[in-house]
């Protein structure tokens, strides 16, 4: 059973004269307003009204009248008639009065819960006069309740808003419910933001128009709207500020739900064109296409992700290639692919010019390789010529010398025998110069075997083959033990023999050769130093040494073809290492080649 809120005009309100009659919101053709200013009961859940004072009156005269028609029975009819119908007249009292309790706890009920409703809910009349309000309203613009009921509800809207409410309300008339948008201002001066949903009502018994509206501050809504369209325009301005095409389309049918707008930027197709069923696919290169297509068409998995790289038609009919990456997400029941397309049209250049470059740069080695074996052929007929037309030729005129020498040993004076002397002694640096050239030559083009060496081994036998580095010509000490080095065993012979040999040569006259031979770590490498008591080098000269055919000091002073040090560096690069000197004139030189160290 519905209960009823019943709107009872105030007796002390003044009734307003004709000329003062509030105009109404809408016109009936051919009726003028209603004539009467009273309001009739507004009934929110029932079409019938309800009034406790009148129901408990009616009761009253009720149960009067049926006592007055009891007491004229007992007049008249003393008999057993008249108690049967006392009793029944008590009972239908009795159910009268469980009936109007009954009524009185479902209205106080829905009363309350039209008070408790977390919506503020005004009943206004053609007019635009509140004629009812529920706490949570009178809360919203603080204000009592009896300061509302019979104000215009305008007067709580902005001005700039109350044509937007009367356009609102006209609607509602017609079409019904409605919604709108308004401001309103409460006690406090406070403006808030509220939502009307309005719905057109009238009684039957009355043709006066209602309108039941419920009020919804929106004020929180509104500002998390407006931070969520802040959020969406920073992160499309994020979007369109890559330099990429980001999009998003439907797995199955390839059709673009989103672009950025960088894709116009690049390919110069306005975005509106990408929105179109098949744009992207038709404008894939050719010659890509099946590829792309293929790629996309098979069994696709939510979290797939692919990568392709493929070429792009733009609206000036140009070729781009684009390197695309691809994740697929499921939205709902549908997957979705979720791309960006970067521009790599330069890098592609960049590789072709690269690979152009590169073959050509094969050409040009082989062709290089060529000449060096070229070369390498004429060093070996050179070396082959050196070492037997050119040593040849040598060892006959040394032999001739020599053997005129000694058939006219009697009748040479002193000049001729120097002069033979020089003859030899010329014949004999010229066939050392030889000999250190193709040494040199075949250190240069010999193949290199790397192997881990223990120097102890490599250098006990070049000092004891060597007279000049024994006692007493020369004084040798090693400092044990050496750490082992990764080199190639022919080649390190080589350079021990050759600065041992400048060690105790290049010393002051009557000095006795004095040589130190020892090993240090330096990272991973070893670096085997010689150190002598020698005449020194000086440092303008350091570096020149090394170079082929550089002497520092006359043939007659120091022997030596000037050969021996270049060896030694050709030697040591060929073997993965460096050379190197430090040294003071005066005070001797240290030597020192650095070699990877290998595992004891």
């Amino acid at each position: 059973m519905g209960s009823t809120v019943v709107m009872k005009q105030d007796p002390q309100q003044k009734k307003l004269a004709p000329a003062e009659q509030p105009t109404t919101l809408f016109r009936r053709q051919g009726k003028k307003p209603h004539p009467s200013n009273a309001i009739p009961r507004i009934h929110t859940l029932s079409e019938k009204p309800l009034n406790t004072k009148n129901t408990n009156l009616i009761v009253r005269l009720e149960v009067t009248r049926q006592r007055q028609n009891r007491g004229a029975a007992q007049k008249h009819d003393h008999g057993s008639d008249t108690e049967t119908q006392a009793s029944r007249e008590r009972d239908r009292i009795e159910q009268l009065e469980q009936t109007l309790t009954r009524l009185q706890a479902e209205c106080d009920r829905y009363a309350n819960l039209f008070d408790a409703v977390p919506v503020g809910y005004v009943l206004l009349d053609e007019l635009g006069t509140i004629q009812e309000t529920n706490q949570h309203f009178t809360e919203m613009v603080e204000l009592q309740r009896d300061m509302l009921i019979r104000g215009p509800f305008m007067r709580l809207v902005l001005p700039d808003d109350v044509q937007v409410l009367l356009g609102h309300l006209r609607r509602c008339h017609f079409v019904t419910p409605g919604s709108a948008i308004v401001r309103l201002r409460a006690a406090s001066g406070r403006v808030f933001p509220a939502e009307l949903l309005t719905s057109r009502w009238s009684t039957g018994a009355s043709p006066r128009i209602y309108f039941r509206i419920a009020v919804t501050d929106i004020t929180h809504r509104q500002a998390a709207e407006q931070k969520q369209e802040s959020t969406r325009q920073n992160f499309q301005t994020l979007i369109d500020t890559v330099e990429g095409v980001v999009w998003e389309a439907d797995a199955a049918t390839l059709d673009i739900g989103f672009v950025s707008q960088f894709a116009e930027t690049l390919l110069g197709y306005p975005v509106q064109e990408w929105y179109r069923h098949g744009f992207w696919e038709s404008h894939v290169y050719v010659e890509d296409r099946d590829q792309v297509m293929g790629l996309l068409s098979r069994p696709l998995a939510e979290g797939d992700e692919l990568a392709m790289d493929y070429r792009v038609l733009t609206s000036k009919r140009d070729l781009l290639w684009l390197h695309e990456r691809i994740t697929v997400r499921r939205r709902g029941a549908k997957l979705r692919l979720f791309g960006i397309a970067v521009d790599i049209t330069e890098h592609k250049r960049a590789e072709e010019s690269l690979r152009y470059a590169h073959e050509h740069l094969e050409s040009v080695v082989a062709e290089r390789t060529a000449q060096l074996r070229e070369t390498v052929s004429d060093m070996e007929a050179f070396s082959y010529s050196l070492s037997h037309d050119m040593r040849a030729p040598l060892r006959a005129m040394q032999g001739y010398a020599e053997l005129l020498q000694e058939r006219l040993a009697e009748t040479l004076g002193a000049t001729e025998r120097d002069y033979f002397e020089r003859i030899r002694g010329s014949a004999h640096r010229l066939d050392h110069l030889i000999q250190d050239v193709l040494q040199y030559s075949r250190i240069a083009r010999a193949p290199v075997e790397i192997k881990p060496l223990q120097l102890e081994k490599v250098l006990e036998p070049v000092i004891h083959d060597y007279p000049a580095l024994q006692e007493p010509n020369a004084e040798i000490a090693v400092e044990k033990p050496l750490l082992p080095v990764l080199g190639h065993e022919a080649f390190l012979t080589q350079c021990f023999s050759n600065l041992l040999s400048n060690a105790v040569k290049f010393v002051a006259e009557g000095q006795k050769p004095q040589v130190r031979i020892g090993t240090q770590p330096i990272g991973s490498d070893v670096r085997v130093w010689f150190q002598d008591n020698g005449i020194g080098i000086q440092k303008q000269d350091q570096k020149r040494i090394f170079g082929i055919f550089q002497r520092l000091h006359p043939a007659h002073r120091y022997q030596g073809t000037g050969i021996g040090l270049a060896i030694v560096q050709k030697a040591v690069e060929r073997m993965g290492g460096r050379v190197g000197l430090e040294s003071k004139v005066g005070e001797g030189t240290r030597f020192w080649l650095q070699l990877p160290r290998a595992q004891a």
